[in-house]
């Protein structure tokens, strides 16, 4: 352990000035060392590996020491430069042998080499293992280097030869001991750093690492695989046996991060190893339309998300799996809705040939072409007409699609209502008709088209 020493010395020792001036002491009093006069002490702040704190007056040692510390920082380290222990032992012999001040310098030296010898040592393997450099790493691993040292990053030679390779890397470090389950510090396992090599996973999973250790985002080298679309790597996982139904810490399941992504062959292999396909999770409300079509689902399922993102190719594998088509949210938007809301007519159409209504009701009274009007999406609006949706179905709040074409002014909506029958004199529960929004907004195009309409209609319908 480092502790700080405060050694006093006469500046009159010319090595000792020497090597002040160079390492450019901030306690370099010049004024002091120039005068010459008397035994001026200047005050000097070194670090050693020492369990104790002295005073030291003597020159010529502490010159040494400083000598010692200076070509070190300087990487200057060279045999005809630095005494070895041997010869430091004999130079002591020689000189200082009766004295203990000196002892005590000559045990601060030798300590502070060796804690540095053995920092050099763990720096020069972690830099081999990340060179991929088999041979060296293992001559440092025999000449005492820890094979489980981290760098400030709190990764092990393990995890750089996860990360960067070779696998012979790997399985040298693995047949050392190097630990499979250490985290750096970001808690990633070097089975999180292997994902790339199919061939390093698998070496990580003979040696009995842990396949669900969670990093600080509860991420599982399986979310991790999944999320960066590591197939290879995934399926290797889930064979092997990953959890496959574990939440990271927002609560997403490597099948959710799948259905979200469209990654067809890890939904198709998390389905055949047992992923619960209607299993939610709660995420914050998103309020901004612009955010997504989810704006009003706070919680999900897989078929959620393939449905919102288009998928359809993993709705398809869902549905088959057995996914609950009609599963809902906390506010009750189902699946079907979402499509209708994102456009995706194809699989609105699986959803009704699988058995669902066109006019299927969320909690909110919203049906599918409620939401298709609401995005502007003209051909699903169509292909629902055509299937029989009731264009003039209100929402709770007694909103028809018709109310919402006029209020967004979409008169290419407007026209396809109109032709299947809307009616714009029917009121919601605030007594506005599709006319008085449309005279709200001052669209007067509409106004006009909309009050034509009004008037074809048989007496007891007009306004």
């Amino acid at each position: 352990m480092f502790i700080e020493i405060i050694i006093y010395s006469t500046p009159y020792n010319n090595i000792f000035l020497y090597i002040m001036q160079r390492a450019n002491y901030d306690n370099y009093n010049s004024d002091t060392l120039r005068k010459g006069r008397g035994r001026g002490k200047v005050r000097v702040k070194v670090y050693y590996c020492l369990n104790l704190f002295l005073t030291y007056t003597s020159a010529s040692p502490l010159a040494f020491l400083h000598k010692i510390k200076y070509l070190i920082t300087l990487n200057f380290l060279k045999k005809d430069i630095v005494m070895n222990e041997k010869q430091l032992s004999k130079y002591i012999l020689n000189r200082w042998f009766f004295s203990l001040n000196f002892l005590i310098c000559f045990l601060a030296a030798i300590s502070f080499l060796q804690c540095h010898a053995q920092d050099s040592l763990n720096d020069q393997l972690l830099q081999a293992a990340k060179d991929g450099d088999v041979k060296k790493v293992m001559e440092l691993i025999k000449n005492g280097a820890d094979i489980n040292a981290k760098d400030s990053f709190g990764d092990t030679p393990l995890m750089r030869a996860a990360l960067y390779g070779p696998i012979e890397l790997v399985k040298d470090l693995i047949a050392e001991g190097a630990n499979v389950n250490t985290k750096n510090n970001a808690g990633w396992t070097p089975l999180h750093n292997a994902l790339w090599s199919i061939e390093i996973v698998k070496e990580f999973i003979k040696a009995k690492a842990d396949l669900n250790a969670w990093d600080n985002e509860g991420m599982t080298p399986l979310h991790l695989a999944v999320r960066d679309n590591k197939e290879a790597a995934a399926l290797e996982l889930i064979n092997a046996g990953a959890n496959v139904n574990v939440g990271n810490a927002k609560g997403w399941t490597p099948l959710q991060l799948a259905a979200k992504e469209g990654y067809l062959g890890i939904v198709k292999a998390l389905i055949k190893a047992g992923a619960d396909l209607n299993y939610r999770v709660t995420i914050p409300d998103i309020r901004s339309k612009e955010e997504g079509i989810l704006a009003a689902i706070s919680r999900f399922s897989a078929l959620h998300l393939a449905v919102e993102n288009g998928h359809t190719d993993v709705v398809n594998a869902l549905i088959e799996a057995g996914a609950d088509m009609d599963i809902k949210g906390r506010y009750g938007i189902a699946a079907f809705i979402i499509s209708a809301c994102g456009g995706y007519t194809d699989i609105m159409l699986k959803f009704i040939n699988a058995g669902l209504s066109v006019n299927e009701l969320n909690a909110n009274g919203l049906t599918a072409l409620w939401c298709a009007v609401l995005y502007g999406n003209h051909d699903t609006i169509k292909e629902l007409i055509k299937l029989g949706a009731d264009v003039n179905k209100p929402d709770l709040k007694g909103l028809t699609p018709l109310h919402i074409a006029a209020q967004q002014a979409d008169i290419k909506a407007i026209e396809e209502l109109l032709k299947a029958g809307a009616d714009p004199t029917i009121k919601d529960l605030r007594g506005k008709t599709p006319i008085d929004v449309a005279e709200e907004q001052r669209f007067d195009v509409i106004v006009d088209r909309l009050k034509a309409t009004a008037k074809s209609l048989p007496p007891k319908n007009q306004k």
